[in-house]
């Protein structure tokens, strides 16, 4: 059903029944994101943008539905050889991953991070990767930027430039990104659902973690 301007309305659903929509969504905002160079996107416009667009709230808290999706995208990127697209979300209150970055390390084999400051200087490698990527205008003297103050927040009314294609993913239209809302650290925080065996490539669940998809094999 409609909104009366062209839109479906929006439907609150629970972790399970929207991860693998959010999941995909996510990595196509945030290859969108890494076509502008030092771009990056804060976890509350990450989570309002996904959720815009799939027309699917969460019924969850932010957090939850951060480890939750973030998770998944760190695997399936790793799964389909794209650099780790996560460590374009970041906090908006400093600007910093966080532990929500965990999870790409984790899949690419990198030992946990023993400081923030050591988990920052990987996501900023992981960063300059995803703009060497899909970013057209990347500076030939580029270096992992760590610093928060020379990065290019997605804003409201602020559209990426169409991601170039790739052998691991095909080019999509982009769409505009949405104002961030209230910082994520002051809500309060849930446990996270576990992350079940996902198809890297169409996203249904596994019947067996690490086994062949059925729909793909």
């Amino acid at each position: 059903m409609s909104d009366g301007h062209g839109l479906r309305e929006m439907r609150s659903v629970g972790l399970k029944q929207g991860q693998v929509v959010w999941a995909r969504e996510t990595i196509n905002v945030l290859r969108e994101t890494a076509t502008t160079f030092d771009g990056v996107i804060t976890h509350p416009a990450l989570i309002e943008e996904v959720q815009e667009r799939t027309r699917l709230s969460a019924n969850a808290q932010p957090r939850t539905w951060l480890n939750t999706v973030l998770a998944i995208v760190a695997i399936a990127c790793h799964e389909r050889e794209l650099p780790p697209l996560t460590a374009l979300a970041i906090r908006a209150h400093d600007g910093r991953v966080g532990p929500f970055f965990d999870e790409a390390l984790r899949v690419e084999g990198h030992a946990p991070a023993t400081d923030e400051a050591q988990r920052e200087q990987l996501a900023a490698e992981a960063r300059l990767r995803c703009y060497l990527e899909f970013c057209d205008d990347v500076p030939e003297d580029a270096r992992p930027n760590t610093d928060p103050g020379h990065r290019r927040p997605r804003t409201s009314g602020t559209a990426a430039s169409r991601p170039r294609q790739t052998t691991a993913t095909a080019g999509r239209d982009t769409t505009r990104a949405t104002a961030a809302s209230p910082s994520t650290s002051t809500r309060s925080q849930q446990p996270a659902e576990p992350v079940v065996a996902l198809c890297p490539t169409c996203f249904i669940q596994l019947p067996v973690a690490g086994g062949a998809c059925p729909n793909c094999d």
